[in-house]
């Protein structure tokens, strides 16, 4: 089959436009920082990784729990983090370059920086902190140790989290543009293709998913080379990952583009992006693939409202157009930072005389960039005009419920299976079983029945029970009367010669949205005492430290949950 490409001067304009744009990246200059590890460096997460809801805001290096951590330059300590989850411990050093390097799941920091924070912690009570010392406080060179490696926060085996910020913007920028000897000759693996059928706003209808396989020294779909749509619009998704020398880990890819008959329609390279943008993620992949399991895909082609900024494409936003009969010679390439590619090329072809059918269940119709309200007897829901990347056709059903302990209407809202950008308001009236008396224990509820339920909290508002969601699912309004659980892990009457103590705390609803989840006090002889909160693990912990002297005590715990139901342990021992 034979393709020929002609372009006008303008089309040929905007073509090496396109490729100048793709291939920019964020420069940092001459600026090149040293690596905040001293052994080879090998990456286990790359820069803008897909994670839930959000890209990965740095590169995880692997390190063994207690390996030195080194400030990547000369500058000061800006900020330190101490927090349940997240990066749990973490400190942030400004740079005079412009910059801000992130150094997070930090197991001890240095001395001076560790004695800062514990006064910090006692003076506001509080394990959880967020600290900004003066920029004269603490000062540091390049190369000087900071920490070590650890596995706190939502980390799930020790590791050093790494980041470059831009400090004017906050915004994370790829480490790898700053010096740092990664070695890596690996190409990216392209392992799936997913072909969309889009109707005329961009919207999706229907995708079909092919498996890539090696065919005379390319890589074609396992169906052969040449694909078939039965719609006008049409678009492109890869999935894949990529490796370096030293880790066989299945990383994140750099960056991705299309050619349709050799030209440039789409693409994209991960060199920065701001927080506020990352839950767009969920737009960039194909969020119903990975909910049913079908793992990740970057989508080639711009959802209706993907926000992103980085993506090179034209006026289509990468869909393809096709008429009945017409075909398209199609390329797609992956990249890695140090320039490594691996490509897949195809045909894409519509069928003649042929359109596709939709059917669809609805309710209501939510179009994208347009505010909308639904507002029954029981039930009321109010999006914002960013909370959806396409048009809803929004199945809605109320099924009645005459379990004990479910106090309205299980609210079916649609399927998890579509993505929400940003919260929505959901409201929902009780039932008439609802006893004045447990009003303040309710909560709204996901209560899929085939999972715990999930507490979103709720305020009560004109009769109703209001939140927030940022998922479509089942809802309704429960009660929560129940206290959590405190479990001694290591405490004895006699604590001489050990390191410590520690607790385990649960509760019967893990929260969600605006639900606060646990808060606790501890308390030694009426002070209040640190307990730190490895949240993961639901372990709180207590290193002596000097400040309960040798004697007798006594320790007072108290753990209440999102709806004010307390408990209370209490125990003595001796130092």
């Amino acid at each position: 089959m034979r393709h020929s490409l002609r372009l006008s001067p303008i089309n040929l304009l905007l073509a090496l436009a396109l490729l100048a744009t793709l291939w920019a990246f964020t420069d940092p200059g001459p600026t090149r920082f040293a690596p905040p590890l001293r052994a080879d460096l090998q990456v286990t997460g790359t820069f803008g990784e897909l994670r839930g809801n959000h890209f990965h805001g740095g590169i995880d290096f692997r390190g063994a729990l207690g390996t030195p951590v080194y400030s990547t330059g000369d500058g000061y300590v800006q900020r330190i983090s101490i927090q349940p989850g997240g990066f749990g411990q973490a400190i942030y050093i400004a740079h005079p370059e412009g910059y801000t390097s992130v150094y997070g799941h930090l197991n001890s920091l240095s001395d001076s920086l560790l004695a800062y924070v514990r006064e910090e912690q006692y003076a506001a009570e509080s394990f959880a902190v967020d600290l900004h010392p003066a920029p004269g406080r603490f000062p540091v060179r390049r190369g000087e140790r900071i920490a070590t490696v650890g596995n706190r926060g939502f980390s799930f085996g020790p590791h050093l989290h790494f980041e470059i910020r831009d400090t004017e913007t906050d915004d994370p920028l790829n480490p790898l543009a700053f010096g740092f000897a990664v070695a890596d000759h690996r190409e990216p693996e392209l392992q799936r293709l997913s072909v969309y059928e889009l109707d005329q706003s961009g919207n999706v209808l229907d995708r079909e998913i092919y498996r890539l396989r090696g065919m005379g020294g390319r890589l074609v779909p396992d169906s052969g080379d040449t694909l078939y749509v039965d719609t006008e619009w049409s678009g492109l998704g890869v999935s894949g990952f990529d490796r370096q020398d030293l880790r066989h880990n299945h990383n994140g890819i750099y960056g991705a583009e299309l050619r349709v008959d050799s030209l440039l329609r789409y693409g994209w390279r991960m060199d920065r992006f701001a927080f506020a943008e990352t839950r767009y993620l969920n737009a960039h992949t194909d969020y119903g693939a990975r909910y049913a399991g079908e793992g990740w895909f970057h989508r080639l082609f711009g959802l209706p409202g993907n926000g992103l900024p980085m993506y090179v494409t034209d006026a289509d936003r990468g869909r393809i157009r096709l008429q009945p009969g017409e075909h398209r010679r199609l390329t797609v390439t992956t990249f890695d930072y140090a320039g490594n590619q691996r490509s897949c090329t195809l045909v894409l072809a519509r069928r003649r005389g042929t359109d596709a059918l939709v059917n669809r269940r609805y309710n209501y119709f939510l179009p994208q960039g347009e505010a909308s309200r639904i507002e029954t007897p029981e039930l009321r829901l109010h999006f914002a005009e960013d909370a959806l990347y396409e048009d809803a056709y929004l199945d809605y059903h109320a099924a009645a419920d005459g379990s004990a302990d479910i106090y309205s209407t299980v609210h079916q809202i649609h399927t998890p299976a579509t993505p929400v950008h940003s919260s929505y308001e959901l409201a929902i009236r009780p039932d008439a079983r609802l006893p004045q008396a447990l009003r303040d224990r309710a909560v709204v509820a996901r209560c899929s029945g085939s999972r715990p339920p999930v507490s979103y909290g709720g305020t009560w508002e004109d009769g109703f029970l209001r939140t927030a969601a940022r998922e479509f699912g089942d809802y309704c309004i429960l009660i929560d009367t129940v206290p959590p659980s405190i479990a001694a892990r290591d405490f004895r009457s006699d604590m001489r010669g050990r390191s410590g103590f520690s607790f385990r705390i649960s509760d019967n609803f893990p929260t969600a949205g605006q639900a606060r989840g646990l808060r606790y006090r501890a308390e030694v002889d009426g002070k209040w005492v640190l307990l730190e909160y490895d949240l993961k693990n639901a372990r709180l912990f207590h290193h002596f430290d000097g400040r309960i002297p040798p004697g007798e005590h006594t320790l007072t715990l108290r753990v209440t949950d999102d709806r004010d139901n307390t408990a209370e342990w209490q125990g003595s021992f001796r130092r």
